[in-house]
C-alpha cells in the first residue's frame, strides 16, 4: 500500500508520497497552478474534462494535468469521494511500485472547501522525446514491433497482478521512448483506472480489449494477437 502524506498549503490539499520533499516545486505551483498550466505547452487529448500541459519548473519539464470543476453536483458528489486526480495519483504510484513502466506522479493537489471539490491536479515527470505508439508503429522494425508487444503484455500483466485495471488500453495511451537497448513502452492516462480486490479473467481480457482491437485494425497476424493474450494468461 502506498504510504502518503496530506497537508493543506495555500488553500489546497497537497498529497505526496510519505518522505518526499517537494517544497521547491510547490513554491512554483502555488497558490495558483493554473498560472503554470496556461503558460505551458498545451498537449492534446488527455481525457474528458481535463487540460494537460508540459510545464517547466526551475529548468526541468513536468506534465501538469488539471481536472476541471464541472458543476455544483460534481463538487457535491465528491464530498466523500476521491477526486479523479487523487485516484490517478494513487493508482499510477501503485503501478510504478509494482514495476509497471509509467511516469512517476509526484504531487496531487485538490481544491476543496468544506470537502466540496473544485479543481484538482496531478504533476508527473515528463517523458522527453516520447511518441504515442499509434504514431510510430510503422517506423519500428519487425524485431522492435515484436519486442514492444512483449513489453506491453508484461506491463499489463504486472498492472493486473497489482489489482489495477487501466480502463483505456488504446494505442494512444502508450508512449514510446528510444533507449540504448531499443524502444521502451510507457503506460499513460490512468483517468479511467480502478482497483479491485480480485480481477477475473473476463475483467482482465476486457481491460486489454482496446489494445487488441488496435492490433486487428493494423492487420497484425493472428499468431501475434494470440501470443500477446497468452502472455497475459488469456489464451
Amino acid at each position: 500500500m502506498l504510504k502518503r502524506s496530506c497537508y493543506r498549503e495555500n488553500g489546497l490539499l497537497v498529497w505526496q508520497r510519505a518522505g518526499d520533499d517537494f517544497r521547491s516545486l510547490l513554491s512554483h505551483l502555488l497558490p495558483d497552478p493554473d498560472r503554470l498550466l496556461v503558460a505551458g505547452e498545451q498537449l492534446p487529448g488527455r481525457g474528458r474534462g481535463c487540460t494537460t500541459a508540459r510545464v517547466t519548473i526551475a529548468g526541468t519539464d513536468y506534465l501538469l494535468k488539471r481536472f476541471a470543476y464541472r458543476n455544483i453536483w460534481y463538487g457535491f458528489r465528491h464530498v466523500f469521494k476521491r477526486s479523479r486526480a487523487l485516484k490517478v495519483f494513487f493508482n499510477q504510484n501503485q503501478a510504478h511500485a509494482a514495476g509497471v513502466s509509467v511516469p512517476l506522479p509526484l504531487l496531487c493537489l485538490e481544491e476543496r472547501s468544506w470537502r466540496f471539490l473544485r479543481r484538482s491536479y496531478v504533476l508527473d515527470h515528463y517523458l522527453q522525446e516520447s511518441r504515442p505508439l499509434d504514431q510510430c508503429w510503422d517506423e519500428l522494425t519487425e524485431t522492435e514491433q515484436g519486442d514492444i508487444l512483449v513489453q506491453a503484455a508484461e506491463n499489463y500483466g504486472r498492472l493486473h497482478q497489482a489489482g489495477i485495471l487501466h480502463g483505456d488500453s488504446n494505442w494512444r495511451n502508450l508512449l514510446i521512448t528510444q533507449t540504448e537497448a531499443g524502444p521502451k513502452i510507457w503506460l499513460i492516462d490512468f483517468d479511467n483506472s480502478w482497483r479491485a480486490a480480485s480481477l477475473s479473467r473476463n475483467r482482465r481480457q476486457k481491460d486489454v480489449g482496446h489494445f487488441v482491437r488496435d492490433m486487428r485494425w493494423r492487420k497484425l497476424p493472428e499468431a501475434q494477437i494470440t501470443g500477446f493474450l497468452a502472455r497475459l494468461a488469456l489464451r
